[in-house]
């Protein structure tokens, strides 16, 4: 095995050499170039011989397993339980290749969850988290990331909940999930954020607390409105350990909170009371300023959809005025004098 000097094959006009017994032609019949082209060929096929081997490249369902290992270990176990449902609709494709893991494929996936009735914002969930993977795919085997589409999807406009309603929710909830569903009018916080929210995070002498997110630079402390003080202090001092509101799933708060706000005649959802504070707090003569602050948004303009949100709440509430414009009856009918 090598590459041999050029020679002379009986009966050809050219110079020839052998790479790894292969004869070649190098299509010249000068020695000068000849022996030029051999030099250039014979560092290139050294060069070949120092590259490390090609790595294999690992099966769909090999990597699938390493990378759901990788986002346990740095992830929360909520947001690895999601991740792993949606591998394992990747994985319906077939235990292929990693680089045979198309745009084609994921493209015909999305479609099968949508005809199946699987919800466009939950298609694009799942979309989303097989971009990240194969982003990590390329870091990990250098496997060129498929094109991935998302599907195009109606904007929600946020429900609030007024206030009639809302007491018929907490009415209607336990004692454990009144007093959550009475913190998340009151605070405005996120799902996750107040279900994190631990004993330690909670600074009842300086009236505050402490939400805690992914990205630590967007954590902070959060002035304590006095309802949800009340609710802190009400807690016996042998409860105050570990989670704040603790002990059930996220995906059950939200199921169970969404069944009372059925029953109470709304179709707004969990997420729905965080915008329900943002309205009332505007109506009441909030600034947009501090609003922003208060929910922990980045942007202002996040922020101003708020001011919007509460005028066509107030434009709603103005049809509670029961006064009627007169039918045209009535109008004929004659005046007293």
């Amino acid at each position: 095995m090598g590459i041999r000097k050029p020679y002379r094959v009986e009966g050809k006009p050219y110079w020839h050499v052998d790479i790894d017994r292969k004869r070649r032609s190098l299509k010249t019949a000068d020695f000068r170039e000849a022996m030029k082209m051999y030099g250039d060929l014979k560092r290139r096929y050294h060069l070949q011989q120092m590259e490390p081997p090609t790595e294999e490249i690992p099966s769909l369902h090999t990597f699938t397993s390493a990378y759901l290992d990788w986002v346990k270990e740095t992830r929360s176990i909520y947001t690895w339980r999601s991740y792993r449902t949606s591998l394992r609709k990747l994985e319906t494709i077939g235990d292929v290749p990693l680089d045979k893991v198309t745009t084609e494929r994921i493209d015909k996936l999305a479609a099968k969850e949508l005809k199946a009735g699987v919800s466009a914002i939950s298609v694009n969930t799942m979309l989303r988290q097989v971009k990240a993977a194969m982003t990590k795919a390329f870091e990990w085997h250098g496997v060129k990331r498929p094109k991935i589409t998302f599907l195009p999807v109606t904007a929600r406009t946020p429900s609030v909940v007024s206030v009639d309603k809302s007491e018929a929710v907490l009415r209607a909830a336990e004692p454990r999930i009144r007093e959550m569903i009475l913190a998340y009018l009151v605070t405005g916080r996120r799902r996750q954020e107040l279900l994190r929210l631990t004993w330690e995070d909670i600074d009842l002498a300086g009236h505050r607390y402490f939400v805690r997110q992914t990205k630590a630079h967007l954590s902070g402390w959060f002035p304590m409105q006095s309802t949800f003080e009340e609710i802190l202090k009400a807690r016996p001092e042998e409860d105050r350990d570990g989670a704040v509101f603790g002990g059930l799933h996220p995906d059950t708060v939200t199921h169970y909170i969404g069944k009372l706000l059925k029953a109470a005649g709304t179709k707004a959802r969990l997420h729905d009371l965080r915008h329900t504070f943002a309205t009332a707090y505007l109506e009441n003569g909030g600034s947009i300023q501090a609003l922003r602050r208060l929910l922990g948004h980045q942007q202002l303009s996040t922020t101003q959809i708020y001011e919007h949100l509460a005028e066509t709440h107030l434009a709603e509430e103005l049809k509670r005025v029961p006064f009627a414009y007169p039918s045209e009856e009535t109008r004929a009918q004659p005046t007293l004098t």
